[in-house]
């Protein structure tokens, strides 16, 4: 079952990779303004936080593994849709490309939650170093989705990336279908009190999580978004686009190579000490980045950021899996919807930030280290207290 839960994971960052690594194509191909293409993003983003909080509740009604089923059935069709209906519709009728990345949003964010979930139950007691690994797995898809985009879009053109995302999703789907357990664990089709779960959303300690996962999303995606143009238009480096496309796969790979041994850190020390060296750790390697001119210690601290915050989705994951151990599904589809919120707002925070006047790119970056700080204070105030009722 490990290798479907790692498989689910490199499907949902291919999945989520799929548009960043077209949109230039898919916005000549409409003439698209860049207000439209930021719509295609937006639409996908709404969709993936609207899923994640109903699937969540759904998976306690309905099953997990139904509503897994459901999300795989959804990311499977909308890209085959999304795919077949740019290729035949035209301009004044590019909100329908549009509905169905809405449908590819609410399959992500039903997957997101219930991948997290069945990885946690893999091994209950390493669920922190199975987390990690499960989002390692993320990393992998997430740095071979636009290799494969690029290689299928040379051979054929950006649609096909959608159609063969649409076939992994279609394969996944056969695999859960066919398997004869997954071990989410939880209530399953039981009957949920909605008193528990109206109790469970307003519980201060589950905010704190959430807001947590919320900030560290978005210092992590805050980079990845930003980083191309920085490198790109820093008087000091100007780099090319290969060269800046580079520094962003570095901070992948060092995403991928911390998340293998940051379970491991975590099972050896606590919840609090692994997250406090990593927002710490993150917010010193982020100033240091932003401060220099160097082009070798700019890239030393990419690789070191990356190492550092890799982590902290996982890690947030677990935590939310011992201090909220029922209703999962609920638990964890509203930790996929922060995340949601988080990659799509902060890093949008950071582009207003950086049309001011009086700051740049440089500045708005910046605003990255207060998250952590804040994350940090978070984390201090989650791990010194026991969990609640």
């Amino acid at each position: 079952m490990a290798i479907v839960a790692f498989l689910l994971f490199i499907l949902l960052a291919m999945n989520i990779m799929a548009l960043p690594a077209t949109i230039y194509d898919i916005g000549l191909a409409y003439d698209l303004s860049g207000t439209q293409k930021g719509s295609l993003q937006l639409v996908i983003g709404v969709g993936a936080i609207v899923a994640a909080l109903v699937g969540g509740y759904a998976s306690e009604v309905f099953g997990k593994r139904r509503m897994l089923v459901v999300g795989l059935a959804i990311a499977s069709g909308s890209s085959f849709l999304f795919a077949r209906a740019a290729n035949s519709v035209s301009l004044h009728l590019y909100w329908i490309p549009l509905v169905f990345l809405f449908c590819l949003g609410c399959g992500n964010g039903i997957m997101e939650g219930l991948t997290n979930l069945l990885t946690m139950n893999l091994h209950r007691k390493r669920k922190t170093l199975y987390l990690n690994l499960g989002h390692a797995f993320f990393a992998v898809g997430a740095i071979l989705g636009p290799i494969i985009a690029g290689y299928l879009t040379r051979m054929s053109d950006w649609r096909s990336i959608f159609y063969f995302n649409g076939a992994f999703s279609l394969v996944l789907f056969s695999v859960v279908v066919l398997s004869p357990f997954l071990p989410f664990g939880g209530s399953d089709g039981k009957k949920v009190r909605r008193i528990h779960i109206k109790n469970l959303i307003a519980n201060k300690e589950f905010i704190l999580v959430n807001t947590s996962a919320f900030l560290a999303v978005g210092a992590e995606i805050g980079l990845v978004y930003w980083l191309v143009e920085y490198m790109r238009t820093n008087e000091h480096f100007a780099l090319s686009q290969l060269g800046a496309g580079f520094t962003l796969s570095c901070l992948w790979v060092a995403i991928l190579i911390g998340r293998f041994v940051y379970g491991w850190l975590v099972e050896s020390t606590s919840y609090r000490f692994s997250l406090s060296i990593s927002c710490l750790g993150g917010a010193l390697s982020l100033l240091v980045f932003l401060g220099t001119n160097s082009l070798t210690l700019a890239i030393a601290m990419i690789i070191l950021y990356g190492f550092f915050l890799s982590g902290q989705l996982p890690t947030l994951y677990s935590l939310a899996g011992d201090k909220f151990p029922f209703y999962p599904g609920v638990t964890f589809g509203a930790i996929a919807a922060s995340i949601g919120l988080g990659s799509g707002l902060l890093p949008h925070i950071i582009g207003r930030i950086s049309d001011l006047p009086f700051l740049d790119l440089r500045g708005a970056l910046g605003s990255c280290t207060i998250y952590l700080v804040i994350l940090f204070v978070l984390i201090w105030q989650i791990t010194g207290k026991k969990t609640s009722s």
